[in-house]
């Protein structure tokens, strides 16, 4: 729909304008405070339309309601409530809704005063923001065991509160408060008073519930000097060893543990443990996205049973091997058979198996023999490298595919939008003459 072509003054082409996307705030006044116009407004904008609706509708029970239950396409951006009247902001039934219909985006916050105080109304944001919510709850609130307590305990789409940092102080030293928070989410352990972040049960409880990198990073510096919890820290999430004392990394059950839960954790292991070669291969068969063959003693990276483990996992590992096995031709071929699984690219098993058998049987071959497997395997090589830049061009193409549309949606509203000012002044300088003629 061209915009040159919109009269805002008219009805039926601002409702049609609407239904195409353009939005109320260029309708007049008049249009703006008809109950129509308005309602189809929210209906096509999640809701936000109401910002432009008249005064007097925005203290509208029934156009509020519709706003902030507006859904469209599955999508309710949860502040409409905002641009409600101060009345409807303090209405429970409105604000109820606003927070059912917001889900975890906070609609709360645009509560009146009075309301972020009703118990009633808290608990069932908290229940729909997964605690989020207890931020915007009033102080009395905040300090409230039973309101908390339910806070710190919600869990969002699979996601576990951090909603004890917006406890009172008093809570957040409470200790059935904070073990009912590490519980959820071990990581609520940082919000925790200074006195419970060295309280050992309730640390121990932390670091076993623990998401990214591990509540062992709050417990107190003692806590993290004690080998009980800093074994059940790393049988847990290994990715906590980074955490634990300077002794305890050179532990050879706490860093086995954690490696074999993230390989990557060998970085933090001590210098003695990172030339164990038990160790060393547990992490090398558990490497995550940095490599934990890089991590392993010189001496190691030069050990050909290790870096073979490393690049059957992790395509990338033969950079870190020493020299002379980067230039193995036989872990270069296993490495580009990993990185070409990496990429998804099929290999046929009929073609592995044999390829298998003649690595088992090359000391039995001669000179004109092995010649022959070289060739044959230079040429598996070929294929597998032009196919793996097939698909890497292939999904570069699709990366600026994908560019080139947004960039096309971002002119195209632009365009519309430099259209419409440019037929606004039109107008504008139209009028202007024929007042002149006047």
């Amino acid at each position: 729909m061209d915009s040159n072509n919109i009269d805002w003054n008219n009805k039926e082409d601002v409702l049609e304008a609407i239904r195409n996307g353009y939005s109320l705030e260029y309708a007049n006044e008049e249009l703006r405070n008809d109950r129509e116009v308005v309602l189809e407004a929210i209906k096509y904008s999640e809701g936000d339309a109401l910002q432009y609706a008249s005064e007097e509708l925005r203290g509208d029970k029934e156009i509020v309601l519709a706003a902030v239950q507006a859904d469209y396409y599955g999508v309710n951006s949860g502040g409409a409530l905002q641009y409600a009247s101060e009345e409807l902001r303090n209405d429970k039934e409105v604000v109820l809704k606003a927070i059912e219909y917001a889900e975890y985006y906070g609609a709360l916050q645009y509560a009146s005063e009075e309301l972020r105080n009703d118990k009633e109304v808290v608990l069932e944001a908290i229940k729909y923001t997964g605690g989020y919510d207890l931020q915007y709850a009033s102080e009395e609130l905040r300090g409230d065991k039973e309101i908390v307590l339910a806070a710190v305990q919600a869990v969002l789409n699979g996601h576990n509160s951090q909603a004890l940092q917006y406890a009172s102080d008093e809570l957040k030293g409470d200790r059935g408060v904070v073990l009912a928070a590490v519980k959820s989410n071990g990581n609520q352990l940082e919000y925790a008073s200074e006195e419970l972040r060295g309280d050992r049960e309730v640390v121990l409880v932390a670091v076993q519930h623990s998401e990214n990198y591990g509540a062992l990073q709050y417990a107190s510096e003692e806590l993290r000097g004690d080998r009980e919890v800093v074994l059940a820290a790393v049988k847990s999430n290994g990715n906590q060893l980074e955490y634990a004392s300077e002794a305890l990394r050179g532990d050879r059950e706490i860093v086995l543990a954690a490696v074999k839960f993230n390989g990557d954790q060998l970085e933090y292991a001590s210098e003695e443990l990172r030339g164990d070669k038990e160790i060393v291969l547990a992490a090398v068969q558990h490497s995550g996205s940095y490599g934990a063959l890089q991590y392993a003693s010189e001496e190691l990276r030069g050990d050909r049973e290790v870096v073979l483990a490393a690049v059957k996992n992790d395509m990338y590992a033969l950079q870190y091997a020493s020299e002379e096995l980067q230039n193995d031709e036989e872990l270069k071929k296993i490495a580009e058979r990993t990185r070409a699984e990496a990429m998804g690219i099929k290999i046929n098993e009929e073609e592995n198996s044999e390829f298998e058998q003649e690595n088992r049987s090359l000391d039995d071959m001669s000179l004109e023999e092995l010649l022959e497997v070289e060739s044959k395997t230079d040429t598996e090589i070929e294929q597998t490298d032009a196919e793996i830049e097939r698909l890497t061009v292939l999904r570069r193409v699709k990366g600026k595919i994908e560019i080139a549309k947004q960039k096309k949606a971002e002119l195209d509203a632009l365009r519309g939008q430099a259209e419409m000012e440019v037929g606004e002044g039109e107008k504008s300088e139209k009028d202007t003459h024929e007042e002149e003629q006047l």
